[in-house]
């Protein structure tokens, strides 16, 4: 593992991008919930290893979704938790 400094929302975005031609082949549109705030948050972790899971994770619902169910939605849910001066840890919840 490696860690890097990097921008949450950039990260999901590359992600949804490489689901892109997946989902324009089966005709399902790939949504985006999350709050404002994802924007600006700057976390240190592994970036390449949380873009391959979401990957993953996408890749595997678009195999097992069909057209008529809808768009599939990634929804981010964050949680933050002070544990010092200044230091914060990121709860996420990828839905």
């Amino acid at each position: 593992m490696s860690t890097v400094d990097f921008n949450l929302e950039e990260a999901l975005n590359t992600v949804l991008m490489q689901a892109m031609p997946q989902s324009k082949e089966k005709q399902i549109s790939i949504d985006r919930d999350w709050p404002a705030e994802v924007s600006c948050m700057h976390l240190c972790g592994d970036n390449l290893r949380l873009q391959q899971v979401l990957a993953d994770f996408l890749a595997c619902m678009l195999q097992f979704t069909q057209p008529a169910e809808g768009p599939i939605v990634l929804q981010v849910i964050p949680r933050m938790e002070n544990i010092g001066s200044g230091m914060q840890i990121a709860h996420l919840e990828f839905r």
